[in-house]
């Protein structure tokens, strides 16, 4: 394998192995216009018509206008999936198609356009075995990284970016358009295309190139030489055969990696510096080669080129002979080389039979999905997207083929699976969709394989590339392929069980039964039909407890977490805390309510200790999307706490007292376009007949609303309110700065004293918020409040708050003010409130102060 720089261009090579001139030839010039992003071109189409039809119209697709405005289908989908990228986005960002001139035949024609497909009138039906000549001008918008087609700065991925015709069969026209979760095909064709692109850029494309000299020449030209200099151009021109799509990828200064496997060529484009992952590209895709090619026949191609795209497409995408990887390497783990297996895999599979994806999804992804897990598995044995010898040991069993299954269990167990003859156009969100077209597809196609044997499988597949190449085969077709395979094979391949696999994903999820308890140390990965039971030590530090030491004793089947919907989940502890000398028994408790709904927890803790003891049930209910908004939760609780020792505790946010109460909690979150927030409803009694010593009423309402004119920027308001009267303790009272106690959206809770307390240094983000009276503990019976953040980049809010806390109303009035700024890096936030006044003594301060947050909330305070 040889590294060196790739300054001007290499053209990549595929070459099909099928014979037989395909229906449409197509011969386009074009030229990359920077900074703006645009192609200008023309085309010429000779069609043949090859169906036993006579047409009186051609259908072409016109897929860069799906990236025009957030009101096509594909802008409709996104913003129904949750993303608002597209919506959100610069017109300059945003991508579409021109038509200058269509001419049919020496004469000018006017088309029918319908979202992005044109239809284009014949003067003249075209009767089986006739052509017709077309000539089109049009120039294209290339867009932001919305979809597997865009462009980052002067890099760019082109893809689906000329008029291209449909596909025309038995079933008519495909032309559906270009969607969220996969597009019509083209129809099979020649092409010669020309690109006029800046001297410094390297191109790579479907096709070899064709242009006077030899690819080694282009390679060799040094930077600054004649033919790369600053402002100049040169023109490339690539010839393919028999291929569904031509796409390209192009930037400045590559990293060409060389090689070959199973008599292909391999080149890999990577951007300098290039990383460890991408150094071992080559030896992988020589790997999954020399796999693929054994198990399912010859490379469709003769040359492969992967390119490395994260940033400049938002997906990973193949086309014929070159795939585009977004997936970033992650350390300790084989992800990346999961994502090469998969969309070499989709050369076979997509790229040289090419199924229509939209209209059958499954057909294509599942058998790429089971060879990316049976070349891991092969490669690996059963850990195997784990690439270290602790995590080996601690993941034992995370495999590709887990990694679906994990999938296809989160999607049923949610209700979310649908049957696999499901077109695209009806997922609402990308879990599902993946989750059954892939994951679930993967592993029907896993089952095929050990009910019929893998020599059986292999040669299955290869029979299906080998006789439907270029055909645009459907699902009914392979399914006739696995019917007419069963003979000779597996007599219990019945007939009505190969059309069962159809309908093998099921509607409503029916529990998997328990068929086996495993006793496993610290940890295993969540298993979905076993019971396990884990045990451990454990131990911490912190300046409240200090050192505690712990034994924990915990059962489960899955995981029971959010959308994870385990059951019978429980944890046994017993920790000693040497500063405080405490001895601390909990035991805590949580199953979904499935005979009532699979969305419906309830939850039990059981706490005693030295200092203090406690219990509380709660029972939550979610509604709405799953993985969405908007989404409304019900939480209906008892708690008990009995706090008998103070030591170390803040005793002004603190009192020694036992609280017995109902608590009810209503929570809202939505997202739109412009808009995206939550509305919060807090009501507790306390009651001395449940346990307590008080009875008190406490309520509080917070509103939080982000306008945003950009994914990034936005101004985001939140308003708060809140009382509470009778016998209430000060740490149920209402807070000007943050509150004492951890929330379920900020759920750290280091200390109760000092530095990491939740008035001091850190910070939760509740009740009145006004941070630059932190660390006074000035908190009362009635409240309100209002912060007020900026967001110009999307890791900076500077921040203004106004409120005030008392113990009568009358003096609320009389508001404290602060302003500062916000850092945030994901999850995880500093705030930094540098000014304050109080009106009550009319005094302006500089006071600056620092805190620390770690939020986990839905919707936060600001982007």
């Amino acid at each position: 394998m040889t590294c060196r720089l790739l300054l001007p261009g290499i053209a990549l090579l595929a070459v099909p192995v099928m014979a037989g001139a395909p229906p449409v030839s197509y011969r386009i010039a074009a030229r990359l216009i920077e900074p703006a992003g645009r192609l200008v071109a023309t085309e010429s189409i000779v069609y043949r018509n090859l169906a036993p039809d006579t047409l009186r119209s051609l259908w072409f697709h016109l897929y860069p206008d799906a990236f025009a405005d957030r009101g096509t289908e594909y802008g409709r989908e996104l913003e129904r999936s949750g993303r608002f990228d597209l919506a959100l986005a610069r017109a300059s960002a945003r991508g579409s198609i021109s038509l200058h001139r269509i001419v049919v035949q020496g004469t000018p024609v006017a088309p029918v356009l319908e979202a992005t497909e044109m239809e284009l009138p014949l003067a003249e039906a075209l009767a089986p075995g006739d052509t017709v000549a077309v000539v089109i001008d049009f120039s294209v918008n290339i867009p932001a990284p919305f979809a597997d087609f865009g462009r980052k700065g002067r890099s760019y991925v082109i893809a689906h970016w000329h008029p291209q015709v449909a596909v025309y069969d038995k079933h008519d026209w495909h032309a559906d358009g270009f969607h969220l979760f996969g597009h019509s095909p083209g129809e099979f064709a020649d092409y010669s295309v020309s690109l006029a692109v800046a001297s410094d850029m390297a191109v790579a494309a479907t096709g070899r190139l064709s242009s006077p000299g030899d690819e080694d020449d282009w390679l060799r030209w040094p930077p600054g030489s004649r033919r790369s200099s600053p402002g100049t151009t040169k023109t490339l021109t690539f010839t393919a055969e028999n291929v569904p799509d031509f796409a390209l990828a192009a930037g400045p200064g590559f990293v060409l990696l060389r090689g070959s496997a199973a008599g292909v060529r391999v080149n890999i484009l990577a951007r300098y510096p290039v990383g460890f992952d991408w150094l071992n590209a080559s030896g992988y895709v020589s790997d999954v080669l020399t796999s693929y090619t054994q198990w399912y026949g010859p490379f469709p191609f003769e040359q492969l080129t992967i390119v490395q795209a994260d940033g400049i497409c938002a997906t990973d995408a193949s086309y014929p002979g070159l795939v585009i990887l977004s997936q970033r390497p992650i350390p300790a783990t084989r992800l990346f080389e999961q994502a090469l297996a998969r969309q070499i895999a989709l050369q076979w599979f997509s790229c040289a039979v090419g199924p229509d994806e939209l209209r059958c999804p499954w057909i294509a992804k599942g058998p790429a999905a089971r060879a990316e897990m049976r070349y891991l598995e092969a490669k690996y044995g059963r850990t195997n997207l784990v690439d270290n010898p602790v995590l080996n040991w601690l993941f034992a069993g995370l495999s590709a083929e887990y990694y679906h299954q994990f999938y296809d269990y989160v999607a049923a167990s949610n209700r979310l699976l649908e049957p696999l003859v499901t077109p695209a156009t009806d997922y609402r969100d990308r879990f599902s969709f993946d989750a059954t077209s892939i994951s679930h597809a993967g592993l029907l196609f896993r089952n095929v394989e050990r009910r019929t044997g893998t020599a059986t499988y292999d040669a299955l597949l290869r029979d299906y590339v080998r006789r439907y190449r270029g055909l645009h085969p459907d699902d009914m077709t392979l399914v006739g392929l696995l019917k007419a395979w069963r003979l000779g094979t597996r007599p219990e391949l019945s007939d009505n069980s190969v059309m069962s696999l159809l309908d093998s994903a099921p509607a409503i999820w029916r529990s998997p039964s328990v068929r086996k308890v495993a006793v496993h140390p610290i940890f295993a990965l969540p298993d979905f039909d076993t019971y396990q039971l884990f045990y451990g030590p454990y131990a911490w530090a912190d300046n409240y407890h200090g050192l505690q030491l712990e034994a924990w004793l915990q059962g489960r089947q899955f995981v029971d977490a959010g959308p994870l919907h385990g059951r019978h989940m429980w944890t046994l502890s017993e920790t000693y805390s040497t500063k405080i000398d405490d001895w601390h028994t909990g035991f805590s408790y949580q199953t979904p309510l499935e005979f009532i709904s699979n969305r419906l927890r309830f939850s039990l803790g059981l706490d005693y200790s030295l200092v203090e003891a406690g219990a509380k049930a709660n029972l939550v209910h979610e509604f709405g999307p799953v993985f969405g908004q908007p989404k409304l939760t019900i939480d209906l609780g008892y708690r008990y706490l009995s706090l008998y020792n103070l030591r170390f505790r803040d005793t002004l946010a603190w009192d020694s007292t036992a609280l017995a109460d109902i608590r009810l909690k209503l929570s809202h979150t939505y997202e739109k376009r412009n808009f995206k927030g939550s509305q919060r409803l807090y009501l507790a009694r306390g009651l001395t007949k449940l346990g307590g010593n008080s009875d008190y009423w406490k309520t509080s309402i917070e509103e939080t609303h982000t306008f945003r004119w950009s994914a990034s920027s936005g101004i985001t308001l939140r308003a708060f309110a809140g009382s509470a009267w009778g016998g209430v303790p000060s740490q149920e009272q209402l807070y000007l700065s943050g509150g004492p106690i951890a929330t379920t959206g900020e759920p750290v809770s280091w200390g109760y004293q000092g530095w990491t307390s939740g008035q001091e240094h850190w910070h939760y983000d509740a009740d009145v918020n006004c941070r630059g009276f932190a660390g006074g503990y000035l908190h009362g019976r009635y409240a309100w409040g209002l912060n007020l953040y900026y967001t110009p980049v999307k890791s900076i809010q500077p921040f203004f708050d106004a409120g005030n806390v008392g113990d009568g109303l009358g003096s609320l009035w009389q508001p404290r003010l602060d302003a500062g700024v916000r850092l945030r890096l994901g999850p995880l936030y500093a705030d930094f409130p540098f000014w304050r006044y109080s009106a009550a003594d009319r005094k302006h301060e500089f006071a600056f102060r620092w805190m620390l947050g770690l939020k986990l909330s839905e919707v936060t305070s600001g982007q």
